[in-house]
């Protein structure tokens, strides 16, 4: 009996171990790297405002109109086919090795119609990481997300979002922009 005993504490330290190698072993070791801007913070201080013809952009402070908090950004491009806005933010982010990012940010078209918003994302070196143009139909803020991309090392980023009259109407193409992430998992 004593025998069983020992050989069934035995084998049991075994299994443990072995299963403690195994696990160990299939555990991937990621991280997530988040950064989240919400208007919230002294907006003109984050975000660089370009304008093209008679495109406008700007920020709502406590109006109502943003989809969480107090504030959201805007966009307005209006009166002509050459007019844009473009709201753009810089944001360090990457792990020592590579990264997986995608940029995102809720966008509230008006005027009671669709329209269609670009996202470019550079690297600190001014390449073009992705760009995209995204339709957007008129029913509250929705989530616009660029397409995936990949970084090596720590970097800045910039992600660009803009808005181009279509040409519909003589009030332009107006948006809400509110809770924008960048997301990087390493």
């Amino acid at each position: 009996m004593k025998m069983f005993g020992r050989c069934g504490r035995a084998l049991a330290a075994v299994a443990a171990a072995a299963g403690l190698v195994i696990a160990g072993a299939g555990v991937a070791h990621a991280g997530l790297r988040q950064y989240q801007d919400g208007f919230e913070d002294n907006p003109g201080a984050a975000w660089a405002i370009t304008r093209t013809g008679s495109g406008e952009a700007g920020f709502d402070f406590g109006l109502g109109n943003a989809r969480s908090a107090r504030n959201n950004g805007w966009l307005h491009s209006g009166y002509s086919l050459a007019s844009a806005a473009t709201e753009e933010i810089r944001v360090p982010t990457g792990s020592g090795g590579r990264s997986d990012c995608v940029a995102q940010v809720y966008a509230n078209p008006l005027n009671n119609r669709t329209t269609a918003i670009e996202v470019y994302v550079y690297n600190s070196a001014g390449t073009l990481l992705t760009s995209s143009i995204r339709g957007l139909s008129f029913t509250g803020y929705q989530a616009v997300q660029s397409n995936q991309f990949v970084l090596y090392g720590y970097q800045t980023v910039m992600v660009r979002f803009r808005l181009y009259d279509s040409g519909r109407g003589y009030d332009g193409e107006w948006l809400r922009l509110d809770d924008f992430t960048l997301t990087c998992s390493y």
